[in-house]
Formats: structure tokens, sequence, C-alpha cells
């Protein structure tokens, strides 16, 4: 039958021999002596199960041949390896020794794989088995686990959707080309701008790279001239390497390379994190209890605060992820450009009382009369995103530092627009790229109703009309220059 095998093992192709086990003494069998690793034997070890029906993928290929797997630390020293060939085994991998000080992994020490194959060394990522002992991929002393796939690859291909505009992405990959240039060079032309989250740029227009090359786990910002596709060949970076994030803010990339939940994926560092946003100014708020994020995607990158500097890394997925988080959109106020830089404002759901129903809207200004924020009220605490000034282009187009936000409230059952006043909670109603400011209290003013004269109504191409239609957007032209959209409900 199977032989579960407690110590380096190893099979070979012929189905009539015996199995070697070696428990902490040397052997002189040949299968062991042609093991390409030494390994240290202590007292202490971890094993692991590799079964007859594990799936296994090397570059692209199952293998026709036995081959060599191993463990490594995060430095690449191997402490467990065993010769694999289809049937049923296990591979032990040894922990370090306090009484004798002999090298070996840590408790919690990430588990990184690798093969052997046709004389190369490929590293290897595996699925464990949630019905056999710890799934977390780590080390620890007598701890059992087993695995239900391995696939060995040494290039993979990433492909990112950059849109045009700005957006933040990031990569699963060490890309054999880690250069911004040369990952870049296919798409060149449309690259505006490239920034890391310490402000160094790859600006291609002056050939200048102060970003150098990209770094694992870290997430980008960008500026597309028009949309395109970045396609990067590189090795997978195990989703729970060490991504260092600095006390405030930063950009984090995502290195699983499927969708999972934001707040699952962020809960080992939930006592740190104040706040998470994606590039459309959407956010996982925990002290809010808000995540219109919904689920962390391959490609992307996002801005993250964080109150101290800390060492972080993904958790295993547990399958756990969100259907696609649906977000009202303001059928009253348009929705604002994406300029690249923004500041999120809080509105907790007691402060309104009766001046707010679901369903209504919630806009901001510039002092120039320009969009720059629009959400709808659902019920719950609110965040509205509000975006600044993009400096690379010649118009302003957002909020500068230090301007003052106007905001708006359109009432969904009388069709009415008003101004708000916002006693502050929490920050200010001005301007500063990525402050948080929450409300404390809500007063509804009569500003909009001026004294400016009413000039004509006009439907939304521009006929004239009585303003007796039911059901419709009409538009209130005002002798001040000042259009007011509003929808009349029969």
């Amino acid at each position: 039958g199977n032989a579960l095998v407690i110590g380096d093992a190893s099979y070979t192709m012929d189905s009539g021999s015996a199995l070697d086990v070696n428990v902490g003494c040397d052997t002189e069998e040949e299968e062991v002596d042609n093991n390409p690793w030494e390994t240290n034997v202590t007292d202490c070890n971890m094993v692991v199960l590799l079964p007859e029906d594990l799936e296994i993928t090397i570059e692209g290929e199952v293998p026709s041949s036995d081959f060599w797997i191993a463990v490594t630390d995060s430095d690449g020293n191997v402490y467990g390896s065993t010769l694999y060939n289809g049937e049923t085994t296990s591979i032990t991998i040894w922990g370090y020794s306090t009484e004798t000080e002999d090298e070996g992994m840590l408790d919690g020490e990430n588990l990184n794989w690798l093969v052997l194959y046709n004389g190369e060394e490929i590293p290897a990522y595996v699925d464990y088995n949630e019905s056999i002992g710890s799934i977390d991929g780590t080390y620890s002393c007598d701890g059992i686990a087993g695995l239900t796939s391995l696939l060995a690859t040494s290039i993979v291909t990433q492909n990112i959707s950059l849109g045009q505009g700005w957006s933040l992405w990031s990569t699963y990959l060490e890309p054999e080309e880690g250069s911004m240039e040369s990952m870049f060079l296919s798409i060149v032309s449309d690259v505006v701008m490239v920034k890391d989250q310490d402000g160094n740029v790859y600006w291609p227009e002056f050939g200048l790279n102060s970003i150098g090359d990209a770094s694992n786990g870290q997430g980008y910002q960008i500026k597309m001239n028009v949309a395109n596709e970045l396609a990067i060949d590189g090795i997978l970076i195990p989703f729970d390497s060490d991504i260092n994030l600095n006390n405030g803010w930063g950009i984090m990339g995502y290195l699983h390379q499927d969708c999972y939940s934001a707040i699952d994926m962020t809960y080992p560092m939930i006592d740190n994190m104040v706040i998470l946003k994606d590039d459309d100014g959407n956010v996982y708020w925990p002290d809010f209890d808000l995540n219109t994020i919904g689920n962390m995607c391959p490609g992307k990158g996002y801005r993250i605060k964080t109150t101290n500097a800390i060492s972080f890394n993904y958790p295993v997925s547990q399958g756990a992820r969100y259907a696609d988080v649906y977000i009202e959109k303001p059928v009253y106020f348009e929705e604002p450009k994406n300029t690249g830089n923004n500041m999120v404002i809080g509105f907790p759901k007691n402060i309104w009382g009766s001046t707010v129903s679901v369903d209504d809207e919630i806009a901001a200004y510039d002092e120039n009369g320009r969009l720059i924020g629009s959400t709808v009220y659902e019920g719950k605490n609110l965040a509205l995103t509000v975006w600044g000034d993009d400096m690379t282009t010649d118009e302003k187009d957002g909020l500068v530092e230090g301007e003052r936000i106007i905001f708006r409230l359109w009432n969904s059952i009388t069709s009415t627009e008003q101004s708000l006043d916002i006693n502050w909670e929490e920050g200010s109603g001005i301007y500063s790229t990525d402050a948080i400011s929450i409300a404390g209290q809500i007063i509804l003013t009569n500003e909009l109703t001026s004294e400016r004269q009413l000039v004509k109504i006009t439907d939304v191409l521009g006929k004239e009309v009585n303003g007796d239609e039911k059901d419709v957007m009409l538009l209130y032209i005002y002798d001040d220059g000042s259009i007011e959209k509003v929808f009349i409900k029969e």
C-alpha cells in the first residue's frame, strides 16, 4: 500500500525496489547519495504529504520522469528534499535547533518550493490540502501538511489592462527585465508618466527614470494617453512574500493570481490600517464599516494608509471572495473626472437625521463651480471622494491644495438642490491630497435660491419647454449663466 515517509525519502522508478528511509542518520543508498542538496538533520521537523494524485505541471507540461522537490527559506537555503515519481511519499523539512544551533526553518517561516527537472532548478507554487494539518504555508515544528497541486514555471506572462488617464497597477511577477524602460518598451508611446509611492517617476517624454527597477509587492500609478495592455514576462512571486509598508501612505501591489475580498486580504494588518483606496476612489475603510472596493484583483494597485511601518504578507485565500460590489451611480449629478489624486470625505449615517433619504445625491464642487465629486446615499455610512487638480494638464481640472470644497445635496423626492454647510468632527473642508475628513454635523442652507432670474427651461437636447413635463430631466437656465438639472417626477 501507500507509505507515509518520516525522514528524507526517495523512490526509484523501478516499482520493485524498496523504499529507503532515513530518520536522523546517514544512508549509503544510491538514491539519497544523488540528492542534489545537503540538508542538516536536526531535533525537529515538519512532514508534508505528497500524494500519488498530486496535480503537477512543470513548464506547462505534466512531467514524464521522476524529479526532485525541495523546500527552502527566503534566502534559498534548502531544508528538505525528496525524489517524486508519482507514488505517495512525503518531504521532511528540518527546523532550526535551539540546542545545537543547527541551521533550519524557523517556526512561522514561509515554505518556498522548487523542483529540479532536467537539470534546472525551477520555482514552484503549491496548493495545500485543507483536510491535512496546516494550510498557511509556514513551518511549524512537528507540524504536518499535504499538497494537492504543484506548479513549477520559470517564466509566465501577465497581461495588465491600463485605461486612458490615471490608474494604479501592480504585478505578481518578478520581471525578466525589471527596469521601467524595458517593461513599457512596447507601449511607451502611450505612456505619459509612471510614479511610485515615494514620488519617483518614469517620464518617457524626458527620458527620465528615477524609479529604476520595479520592486516586488509594490504598486505604481500611471497616466496613459490611450488605453493599452502591459504584458510582463517573469517569475511568479509567492503570494505571501513580504511587503514593506511605510508609516502613512504608500501604494501596495497585489500578489494573488485571483480576486479575493479586500476585507480578508488586509485582515492581518487590520490593527495598523486606516484606509485602502483603489484607482477609482472606492475605499475599504474599517472604522467606517465600509467596503466599496469589494475584491482586490491581480494587475491592480492600491493606495493604503497605515499607522505604523509594517511588514505585511497576504494570507492564504481560503476561497473567500465577493461578487462584484454594485455601487449606485448618481442620476442627477454627473460623475467627476479621475485626476490621479484625491481626498476622502466621510459622512457617518447618524449625522443626517431627516435631512436625507435613500437615493438622495451628494456632490462637491471647487470654487469655480467644477464638479469634483459625487455619490448616492444608500442608508449607511458614506464616503465621498473629491478629486484634485491634475498637474500634467494645462487646465484646472480639480481642487488645488488649500482650496475650499463646496457641498450640495439633491433631494430625490422633491427634485430640489440645496447647499450643505458642515461642522467637522475630523479634518476640514479644505482640499489636501490623501487627506481624510469626517463630517460631524450637517446644516442645509438655501444658498441656491438666490436672486438670480430664470431665463428659460429646456430638455436635455436644448429644446425649450414650459416645465409641465413629467418623468423627465429638464435644464433650468438662469441669467447668471448657471444651469441646474431638475428631474421632474409625476
